[in-house]
Parts: structure tokens; sequence; C-alpha cells
């Protein structure tokens, strides 16, 4: 190998070991440029889907929290105006539950998830007849609406909001697996870059130390030669 370096040219004797750190530094920058490119689908992706999702999923679940709340607390309210105002709160939350529920299919979720927002959509809608029914008896029979509450209500909405639970455990999952990809990403990229680096500094070692005799030596060759034929003894056959 040495003995090809040698034989060189003096212009590609200096010109090879600046091609040997271009091209290294080149797949530094390309590996480089690889790994910053998956650090900013991965970022991307927690920002734009995983991010909203987990704040629509805890809302939701606020939502129906809060929306149970004001059914029970129908049953033993009868100022008119908390009344009204429990009502309004009953009717909003419900519909701020099923349309975040609903945004968040539009996130394109896993197969799984489509599935446990489509058995959501149905438990919801069973414990919201259910609940609605409950307030109107309310009025008229308080303790029909006190036995329904405690009873098919409260299991319809523990199926419903147990959908949700289940989402925001299927989010968690999906949010922390990107995380950790992330993060793999990272320390083999650190890896990749460190041993390109290390190569680099023994290029440059071995070029500090070897390049300057390879180059010399036949400069120092040329010149004894060339001093053997000024007194007389050189052969003149010989290659200079």
């Amino acid at each position: 190998m040495l003995r090809l370096f040698t034989d060189l040219k003096f212009r590609w004797k200096l010109a090879l070991p600046i091609l040997v750190l271009a091209v290294l530094l080149l797949v530094m920058s390309l590996l480089a440029m690889r790994s910053i490119d998956r650090q900013v689908q991965a970022s991307t992706q927690l920002t734009n889907r995983s991010l909203p999702a987990v704040s629509l999923l805890l809302n939701a679940d606020r939502d129906l929290y809060q929306a149970f709340i004001a059914e029970r607390s129908l049953l033993g309210d009868f100022n008119a105006e908390h009344v009204q105002a429990l009502r309004a709160s009953h009717e909003e939350n419900l519909r701020q539950a099923h349309e975040r529920v609903n945004r968040y299919a539009t996130l394109q979720p896993s197969p799984e998830a489509r599935q446990l927002v489509e058995a959501f959509n149905r438990d919801f809608e069973r414990w919201k007849a259910t609940s609605l029914r409950v307030i109107d008896l309310v009025a008229v029979y308080p303790a029909g609406a006190t036995a329904l509450s405690f009873g098919d209500s409260e299991r319809q909405f523990d199926a419903a909001r147990s959908a949700i639970d289940q989402l925001g455990e299927l989010e968690d999952a999906t949010a922390e697996a990107l995380g950790q990809t992330a993060i793999d990403q990272g320390i083999a990229n650190r890896v990749q870059q460190g041993t390109l680096a290390l190569i680099g500094v023994l290029i440059c070692a071995l070029l500090a130390f070897a390049f300057p005799t390879l180059v010399t030596r036949p400069l120092r060759r040329l010149l004894e030669r060339l001093e053997q034929i000024a007194d007389g003894d050189g052969d003149l056959r010989g290659r200079v």
C-alpha cells in the first residue's frame, strides 16, 4: 500500500489525503443530516399529533366527569337557579366530551384506537339517554331518579369513561415509544459521529507522521543522485 502511494505523482500525494478527509467529512455530514431529519420527524409527530391527542382525551375525560357530577348534583339541589345552571353544565359537558373524542378520531389513530372510539360512542349515547332520563325524573320522581343515577347511569358512565382511559393509555404508549425511538436514534448518531471523528483523527495523525516522510524521501533520493552525478560517481542510466 505504501509502495503504491510512493509511486504516485507528487500532486496526487498531496491531493489524496485531502480527498480522504473530504469524503469522511461528507459522510459525517450526511449522517448528521439524516439524524436531524429523524429528530425533526419525531418532534413533529409529538407536537402535531401525540400532544394534541392526549390533550383532547384528557379534556374529554374531564368533560364527561363534570357532566356526571352535574347529574348527581341535580339529585339534591332544588334551587331553580342552581338547577338551570346544572342542566346547562350537564348539556355543555356532554357535547364537549363527545366532540373531543371524535376530534381525536380525526388524528389518524391506530385501528385499535378507532375501535375504542366506536365503543365510546355507543356507550356514550347509551349513558347520555339514561342521564337525561335521570334529570327528567328529578322533578317528578326523585327516588326513581336517584336509583337510576346510582344504577344504570353509573354503570354506563363507567363504560364510556373506560374507553377514554384505554385511549389515553394507548396514546401514552405511542408517545413513549416515539420518544424512546428519538433517544435511540440520538445515541446511535452520537456513536456514528464519534467513530467517524476518531477515524478522522487517526488519519490526521497518520498523515502528520507518515506523510512528510513519504514526500521527502523521494526528494532526498533525487538530491543524492544529483550529488552523485555532480561528483562524477552517478549512474546516468538509473531512474531519477
